[in-house]
């Protein structure tokens, strides 16, 4: 089981909330002090993802100084995976009305482009860093970037089989979940910017000539004299592209928002419907002996009898 990557890291976040909640507490009687540990959303579906990633980015905001060079990897490609995906259907689709250059969608699609390179330079620099990762951070950012190769998977089709008004409808939910990139990328700035305040983020150095032992040359970031870090750089230029794609992907995300917001109440009256029926489930099933189904009474005429079922005179 522990070959397999979800349980793996769902026992490494287990024993991290294990060691964060008993820190500091006493020997006795800790387990009735333990505070409560908001759990991470579900990411089972396109309509989950933007909850997932807004929750993704509150976690890369409590890291602060903490954030490591893994952290910022596992985070920045899913954002990038999704990013790319998002500009595509955008293009294909364009929604929000229609299809000049100052549409929504081609606005929008035209700054999200523009973050590409900066994130595709954030996914693959050369960084590093000695503190451990937070295996909640690394656990959701792989369910999101997972959820959308699915989805890349399904506009692939949708694109090969020329199905416009579907690729339309997919576009809502990813610009939904576009607008909540810039938070994430503005956090992974910031805890890069704390980090090489700290002396706590590495690179290695220009000056040596790759080869043998060039990987231990790493070197603290500091503030050069031409500029800041090219990761840094890379940080702040990526969350400045997707900031100024919120502006249009509200717009897109306003034209079906009464449509939204009725298919939320569906799936919220669903859901109550849901937990209803488990409840009644759970009650027959509590109920006490004297107050079951007595097989002795009359049964309905139009339900046949069973054996050793007797019905009432006149039946």
């Amino acid at each position: 089981m522990l070959l397999q990557p979800d349980p793996h890291a769902l026992l490494h976040l287990a024993a991290e909330q294990m060691r964060a909640q008993t820190a500091g507490l006493p020997a006795g009687g800790a387990d009735t002090q333990l505070p409560l540990m908001r759990p991470l959303p579900p990411v089972r579906t396109l309509a989950e993802l933007p909850d997932a990633t807004a929750h993704l980015g509150a976690l890369l905001s409590q890291r602060g100084a903490a954030l490591t060079a893994t952290e910022t990897r596992a985070v920045t490609r899913a954002l990038l995976d999704g990013v790319q995906l998002t500009t595509q259907v955008l293009t294909a689709a364009h929604p929000g009305g229609g299809t000049g250059p100052q549409a929504p969608a081609a606005v929008a699609a035209q700054h999200l482009q523009a973050a590409l390179p900066h994130l595709q330079h954030l996914a693959h620099g050369q960084v590093a860093t000695l503190t451990p990762p937070a295996p909640r951070v690394l656990l959701l950012a792989r369910q999101i970037r997972e959820q959308l190769t699915t989805l890349s998977a399904l506009v692939e089709r949708l694109e090969r089989d020329h199905r416009p008004a579907d690729l339309a409808r997919v576009a809502q939910p990813l610009s939904r979940w576009a607008l909540e990139t810039a938070p994430v990328a503005g956090a992974v700035r910031d805890g890069l910017q704390a980090a090489a305040a700290t002396n706590q983020l590495l690179a290695p150095r220009q000056d040596i000539p790759r080869g043998r032992g060039s990987a231990l040359l790493w070197l603290p970031i500091t503030a050069p004299a031409n500029g800041p870090h090219p990761a840094l750089d890379a940080a702040a230029r990526s969350t400045a592209a997707l900031s100024a794609a919120t502006g249009p992907l509200s717009t897109i995300t306003a034209t079906h928002a009464p449509a939204d917001r009725a298919s939320a109440a569906t799936r919220q009256a669903a859901s109550h419907a849901s937990a209803a029926f488990g409840e009644l489930r759970q009650a027959l099933h509590n109920r006490p002996p004297h107050l079951l189904p007595n097989p002795t009474r009359p049964a309905h005429p139009a339900l046949p009898a069973t054996p050793g079922t007797r019905r009432s005179a006149g039946h």
